[in-house]
């Protein structure tokens, strides 16, 4: 299954190319129409500009996306026929068992560690029985994570602050590794997980000397 993840994952969103926030991931997509029944509700944790929301709702399903930032639901309206709702990830506003697809895509790890801790419990509330989690978070040998070692404030073991006035405001970030991601989704049963490298945003394209490396893995409730 592993291997399977990673043959899926290449060639669509790895690679030093420019990454485009404003466009879905192939491979995101694709997995979620796989890992969902028909119709299925899903949920997008963090939609940012609602790049999967209209393509998700375009193969049949029911798709909500949710963000903290004012900002970016004004700009997922562009997205027809999604709910969308401006919510912290850590207190979903939803009923138990709510949703078949849980979606944290580039999304979770913006949070300090026992933050992320409630967000999981959270996302395993909302889920149905045999739900799925598809998600990635940033690795301890990602780019930014040696920047951050460099020009950031440690506020708790692996959890920056960035904050240069340009390209982070006061933006935070927890480093994963493969262990804590075992251990803090333990209430998940893992089924593939791989740590790849994908697509550098702007800023991290201008750090070749660093992979820009994500845990990138699917589970089940």
């Amino acid at each position: 299954m592993e291997y399977e993840l990673q043959e899926c994952v290449t060639g669509t969103i790895c690679g030093h190319t420019s990454y485009d926030l404003s466009k879905p991931d192939p491979w995101v997509k694709d997995i979620i129409l796989r890992l969902t029944p028909p119709e299925g509700r899903v949920i997008d944790l963090g939609c940012g500009l609602g790049r999967h929301l209209g393509p998700l709702y375009n193969l049949g399903m029911e798709i909500y996306g949710l963000d903290w930032l004012d900002q970016s639901i004004k700009h997922s309206r562009q997205a027809p026929n999604s709910g969308l709702i401006l919510a912290d990830m850590a207190y979903l506003p939803f009923q138990d068992e709510s949703f078949d697809t849980a979606l944290a895509w580039r999304s979770i790890y913006f949070q300090k560690l026992e933050k992320i801790k409630s967000t999981i419990k959270e996302i395993k509330r909302v889920l149905k029985p045999g739900g799925t989690l598809i998600c990635s978070c940033r690795s301890r040998t990602n780019t930014l994570y040696f920047v951050a070692r460099e020009m950031g404030e440690e506020i708790e073991p692996d959890t920056f602050r960035l904050d240069d006035g340009i390209d982070f405001i006061d933006v935070c970030y927890h480093f994963f590794s493969r262990g804590e991601i075992q251990e803090v989704f333990s209430g998940f049963r893992i089924e593939t997980i791989t740590e790849l490298q994908l697509k550098h945003t702007r800023y991290t394209a201008s750090h070749p000397e660093f992979q820009n490396n994500f845990w990138v893995f699917t589970a089940r409730k």
